[in-house]
């Protein structure tokens, strides 16, 4: 659903009976609500026809054949998963990693599995939703009725083995947690079985520090390691909101440029056209001569543009890529980086 016209559709459709599945670019399952009404869908028109919205993020699985227990878990990051997961002593909780083998790849990872954040309309949030409350509001709603966030649900599947803390905090963002006054914040899960005002929990729980959360993106999360270099690469626009034509690349059309900078959870590419913030590219990286393209698909999350010479950098972190090619990206980046400092 991208527009008033489709929105209406869906919701006439739910109206008189039938089920219906649909999806929306939001960043989580509270601003779908929001969404729908910002595209001109009336609240009572919400509330009587949405069941419930579901976010999702898809998360690398650690190999069977390679995975260890990891020892060098920051102890703020593991602080933030004992309390989100109500342990009392961090100590306790093991985080696992992959080694590298054949069987993976040397990645670390063998397939995917998914993280969700269910949010269920009940009486309460239809009220919100009707009084057109915040979304902030509307989430903290769903939170103290039991709705588990992406991140906690990530933070499940890190305590039981199936992935690791780098990759949940590479798809989920700041905001499936609260700040507070403090300017620190306290993860959603405690929220949602608040039963003291925030004075008193601020009281009961260490407030963790914003500085050790990474960024919203793989791109500016420094996960990976990054290099200001020109590599060719040509890309192409499969998804933009068309707010205003002329700064769109056209759909379908096949670009060549060079990147700014690069590394294995995003680039930096130089380009003739603008494109509008959260557009989806379709990538293809050449790192060497008489070598296959990296081929991947990448989101917009920065536009920069140089006005003395018409030209824009287009910042994107990687959203399908394999982890194959994503290793061929941080080898290259790390021998290019060592080749410079012999030099």
């Amino acid at each position: 659903i991208r527009d008033s016209i489709t929105a209406e559709i869906a919701i006439q459709a739910a109206l008189t009976g039938h089920l219906v599945f649909s999806t929306l670019h939001t960043n989580d399952a509270a601003s779908g609500i929001t969404r729908l009404m910002e595209m001109g869908v009336e609240p009572f028109l919400v509330t009587s026809s949405i069941e419930a919205l579901v976010a999702q993020r898809l998360v690398r699985v650690i190999c069977p054949r390679c995975k260890e227990e990891d020892r060098e878990t920051p102890p703020e990051l593991r602080q933030e998963i004992s309390i989100s997961l109500g342990m009392d002593d961090p100590k306790k909780l093991k985080i696992f990693k992959g080694r590298g083998c054949e069987h993976c790849n040397n990645t670390g990872f063998y397939g995917r599995t998914a993280i969700y954040e269910i949010l269920v309309l009940d009486e309460t949030i239809k009220t919100a939703i009707l009084e057109k409350t915040r979304v902030d509001h509307i989430r903290q709603l769903a939170l103290k009725n039991g709705m588990r966030t992406l991140r906690h649900d990530g933070w499940l599947k890190v305590a039981s083995g199936m992935t690791t803390p780098s990759e949940v905090l590479n798809v989920t963002t700041e905001e499936d947690l609260l700040k507070t006054e403090q300017e620190g914040v306290i993860t959603s899960q405690i929220l949602s079985n608040q039963q003291a005002d925030e004075h008193m929990l601020q009281q009961r729980y260490r407030i963790i520090p914003k500085n050790i959360l990474l960024a919203e993106n793989e791109y500016d999360s420094r996960v990976y390691q990054r290099i200001q270099i020109k590599v060719p690469v040509k890309y192409k626009l499969l998804y933009g909101e068309e707010e205003d034509p002329l700064m769109l690349t056209v759909k379908g059309v096949e670009h060549s440029t060079v990147t700014k900078d690069l590394s294995a959870g995003g680039l930096m590419l130089i380009a003739g056209h603008g494109v509008s913030i959260g557009s989806i590219l379709e990538i293809k990286i050449q790192l060497e001569e008489k070598t296959k393209y990296v081929d991947c698909l990448a989101k917009v999350c920065r536009i920069d543009e140089n006005s003395l010479t018409n030209l824009y950098n287009i910042v994107a972190y990687f959203l399908d890529i394999s982890s194959a090619d994503r290793v061929r990206i941080n080898n290259f980046v790390r021998a290019q980086l060592k080749d410079r400092k012999e030099a």
